[in-house]
């Protein structure tokens, strides 16, 4: 986008867009700014829906909603907070952002392969959703992979998964337990809470058609930088579910990060 160019914009909430997030719903319908941009956008309050500032990306709109977009806001707060301080043109300024973007996918990307013990480098990546094509090309230059898959209609992938996708809910509840001091009946308890909520929602959404729910847990080591996910029963939980929690805890752990190299024998040394 040319920031000399930069206005305001307007966008009504169509009705098959009621209850998504924010930021995709402008992604969509503003494409000339990637997702990343808007989100931007939003956190430094240049949003507002119905007159109100809205400042989460992950806000869920309504039907009929306005969201008022203020793009001249966005050059001015580039200027501003960006170019003025680092000597640099308005354009430039934005184009810092979109490496800082970049840079900030490529280091989740990496993570994400470290923690499963993978070379992100042996993969081809595939760009989707309303910003990845264009940065696409930059991710995969930073995390060294050579080629770059962008399908038909890219911008809108993530909206058509959406749609295709079953109706699905998550929730993530944060409770410190220790295994050696594992309180089946709280985590029980826990879990039901959970599965009630999201059972409220899905059941209507379903419309009749058969639901599954699966449990995990995130656990790691006392100390462990990352969390290992482990699978639980849909049952109560018992006090000796605890012992098998360790052994599929340490199974998947030996699978991620357990490596094997060649031997080699560098010197022999016989004594008598």
């Amino acid at each position: 986008m040319d920031l000399t160019q930069a206005r305001s914009e307007t966008v009504v909430v169509a009705a098959e867009e009621a209850g998504e997030r924010l930021d995709r719903v402008l992604a969509a319908r503003v494409a000339e700014l990637s997702r990343s941009r808007h989100k931007a956008l939003i956190l430094a309050g240049r949003v507002a829906i119905d007159g109100a500032t809205i400042r989460d990306p992950g806000h869920r709109v309504n039907a009929g909603g306005t969201i008022a977009l203020d793009l001249d806001a966005a050059k001015g707060a580039l200027e501003r907070d960006v170019a003025e301080g680092l000597g640099l043109s308005t354009d430039m300024a934005a184009y810092a952002v979109y490496e800082m973007v970049s840079e900030n996918m490529a280091s989740a990307a990496r993570v994400h392969a470290a923690e499963r013990g993978a070379a992100v480098n042996q993969y081809n990546l595939i760009a989707f959703g309303g910003g990845a094509p264009l940065h696409a090309a930059r991710v995969a230059e930073k995390i060294g992979v050579r080629r770059v898959i962008v399908p038909p209609n890219a911008g809108v992938g993530s909206a058509v998964g959406f749609l295709a996708a079953p109706v699905s809910y998550e929730l993530v509840r944060s409770r410190y337990m220790r295994l050696d001091a594992f309180d089946a009946v709280a985590a029980t308890e826990l879990l039901k809470e959970m599965s009630a909520e999201a059972t409220a929602l899905v059941v209507p959404g379903a419309r009749g058609m058969a639901t599954f729910e699966r449990r995990l847990a995130f656990m790691r080591y006392v100390g462990q930088g990352h969390e290992i996910t482990i699978a639980l029963p849909e049952r109560p939980l018992a006090a000796g579910d605890a012992a098998t929690f360790r052994q599929e805890f340490e199974r998947e752990y030996a699978r991620l990060f357990a490596r094997f190299a060649g031997i080699r024998g560098d010197s022999w040394y016989p004594s008598w």
